[in-house]
């Protein structure tokens, strides 16, 4: 072999080693670009995931606490449904009870005014009687002593008197009947008005 050929093969051989140097050299590089680049997307994950970690916790956090307030506006809002229901049950009772006594107190009233209704009416009757049985004694004992035209004129007397008194009683009771049926009229519109007051 001659001299310029190894002279050609030792700078081919040197060409080639700097080649060689330079692509390792090149692939150095890219490999620590490589790795930083890993790492710092390794770093960017990791730190991605504590803040989603950090995150959930804190929405977590963030639902107990409206969960309980929740549980405890429920429990305040139970107790305070019970102690209306038995704010309600008091006042039905007690309304129940201001109606019987009103109820009681109509009918005592009532019954009251009926019976002195009825005494008055009783009282009135017996003094008209009273009198008509007065002023027939005097016509009848004045009439006796004329004789037979006295006993025919009492007769007819005897007949108006009881005509009119059957008339009196007539219209006494007729009386009677329609001031009765006022005062229940009476009685019952103002037992109405006391029961609405009472609501």
């Amino acid at each position: 072999m001659s001299i310029e050929t190894e002279l050609v093969i030792e700078q081919m051989k040197e060409h080639h080693h700097r080649d060689l140097c330079h692509l390792r050299l090149e692939l150095e590089d890219k490999v620590q670009q490589y790795e930083k680049q890993l790492e710092e997307t390794k770093v960017a994950c990791e730190k991605e995931q504590e803040n989603m970690k950090q995150k959930h916790e804190n929405e977590v956090h963030i639902l107990e606490k409206q969960i309980s307030d929740l549980k405890n506006e429920i429990a305040e809002l139970q107790g305070q449904a019970v102690v209306l229901q038995e704010a309600q049950h008091v006042t039905n009772c007690r309304h129940e009870e201001e109606k019987k006594q009103l109820q009681m107190k109509w009918d005592e009233e009532k019954t009251l005014l009926q019976e002195k209704l009825r005494l008055e009416h009783e009282a009135a009757l017996k003094d008209r009687l009273e009198q008509s049985e007065e002023s027939f004694h005097r016509e009848r004992e004045g009439l006796l002593q004329d004789g037979a035209w006295a006993e025919e004129k009492v007769r007819g007397l005897t007949q108006e008197l009881e005509q009119l008194h059957q008339e009196q009683l007539k219209s006494l009771v007729e009386k009677h009947t329609l001031e009765k049926e006022e005062l229940r009229r009476e009685l019952l519109e103002k037992h109405q008005r006391e029961l609405q007051e009472g609501r």
